[in-house]
């Protein structure tokens, strides 16, 4: 679980990745630095990882959380990852 200062925001990601609310939340993603949600984003299982960077509709965002993520979380993300994804 993330930090204290970190669960409404990890909350609030949660939230709106279940609900495919990704406007909201490409906007809550853009007030973070890419290294917290990446740390945010670790937290979350398979699945909700690879929703949440293949559908969010900013590209460059979602190519600069994955690149804050660290080796292990990437190695193991990579094989759930589309080749769309990975390609753009």
């Amino acid at each position: 679980m993330p930090s204290d200062a970190r669960v409404l925001p990890f909350e609030a990601m949660r939230r709106l990745l279940r609900h495919g609310a990704y406007p909201n939340l490409t906007r809550l993603l853009r007030n973070l630095h890419e290294s917290e949600s990446a740390e945010m984003l670790v937290q979350l299982p398979p699945g909700a990882q690879r929703r949440l960077l293949e559908r969010l509709p900013d590209r460059e965002l979602a190519a600069a959380i994955f690149t804050y993520l660290d080796e292990s979380a990437r190695t193991a993300l990579l094989p759930h990852l589309s080749t769309a994804f990975l390609v753009e």
